[in-house]
């Protein structure tokens, strides 16, 4: 897995909240969310024929 910068991090975190993603999750009502350290790309479809 792959570690994001913090310059990376920051740039996230702003992106969500110039969009308005600052409220509570709709599902399950938490108001606090952490943004994780990496990512991680993981392929459920081997192919996108026939889609």
């Amino acid at each position: 897995m792959a570690e994001l910068s913090q310059k990376d991090r920051d740039k996230i975190i702003d992106a969500l909240d110039r969009v308005g993603a600052t409220k509570p999750c709709p599902r399950c009502g938490n108001g606090s969310f952490s943004l994780v350290g990496g990512y991680l790309n993981h392929f459920i479809q081997e192919s996108l024929a026939g889609c």
